[in-house]
């Protein structure tokens, strides 16, 4: 069963990415249930993933592929 703050941040995210907008109740929703503070350090994270999202998509960054990752 997921959770009510795991459930806004996905709707949160759909809805800016999707629609480019919160409507008022999810807005309302989301702030009941997280705070405003977080509501508004969700939006910069999921604003600074579009943004690092598209300069890697512009600049055809590619991962050294030779290299191993950090992590298993």
């Amino acid at each position: 069963m997921q959770r009510d703050d795991e459930r806004i941040v996905y709707h949160l995210g759909k809805a800016l990415y999707e629609d480019r907008r919160v409507d008022d109740a999810l807005y309302a929703e989301a702030v009941s249930t997280l705070g405003e503070p977080a509501v508004i350090e969700l939006t910069g994270v999921f604003g600074y993933y579009a943004l690092v999202a598209m300069a890697l998509n512009v600049f055809a960054v590619l991962r050294n592929v030779a290299a191993p990752l950090p992590f298993s």
